[in-house]
């Protein structure tokens, strides 16, 4: 047998020693997470998910609270089956999910956005219902911006003018009369401000303005 060299035996352990790291930096790349790329929307959703699959998954969803888990599923289902059986109701979910989950701007447009899409639909009067909902609970505390409130007792009157006979037009009566009522105070309180400052004009045009509008309104 050939005796190794001293230079023999530091070149094999070198080379050992390369194998030995190259083999371990290999099984350490295989360990490190990757970068996914797939077609689905969400877990369990691809665009292959078949469109009842995607309403019970998002209804289950739905009813378990995980709104916008249960989202995921209604918006795959009606951009994969835009005219399927579904879809109407699809957008009505996606509507009440965010409403659900306190998104009263996004749930307002969505609902309007329904009625506007859908004007034969059967549900009509309930998306006007809960946009005027959406509206009037969208604005909070007093001082603020008076639109959402404004826009909550256009749609109200329009469910009332509209379907008068809605099982919604009870409910979205009350909610009118409350939200002028707001508007009212919060006309009330600018009237005030004037007098405090002892802004005299712009407190006695303010105060016809009111006694001209707001008396008659409250009284409808």
């Amino acid at each position: 047998m050939m005796n190794k060299t001293p230079c023999t035996r530091l070149a094999i352990l070198c080379l050992l020693s390369l194998l030995t790291y190259t083999g371990c930096s290999s099984s350490h790349k295989a360990d490190e997470p990757k970068e996914i790329h797939e077609t689905k929307v969400s877990a369990g959703i691809s665009v292959d998910t078949p469109e009842a699959q995607l309403f019970e998954e998002g209804k289950r969803l739905y009813q378990a609270q995980l709104y916008s888990l249960s989202r995921e599923n209604f918006e795959a289902l009606r951009t994969g089956y835009p005219v399927g059986p579904y879809a109407e109701s699809a957008d009505l979910k996606i509507a009440d999910s965010y409403y659900e989950s306190a998104e009263y701007g996004t749930a307002a447009q969505s609902y309007e956005d329904f009625v506007k899409n859908r004007p034969a639909s059967a549900a009509v009067p309930y998306a006007l219902f809960r946009a005027g909902r959406s509206h009037h609970l969208a604005r909070r505390g007093v001082g603020r911006d008076t639109a959402p409130l404004e826009s909550a007792v256009r749609i109200y009157s329009r469910l009332l003018d509209e379907h008068p006979g809605s099982i919604y037009s009870l409910a979205a009566a009350k909610y009118r009369v409350k939200a002028l009522k707001k508007l009212a105070a919060h006309e009330q309180e600018i009237i005030d401000f004037y007098k405090k400052t002892a802004r005299d004009s712009a407190s006695e045009a303010r105060s016809s303005q009111y006694s001209q509008t707001w008396s008659k309104k409250l009284k409808e």
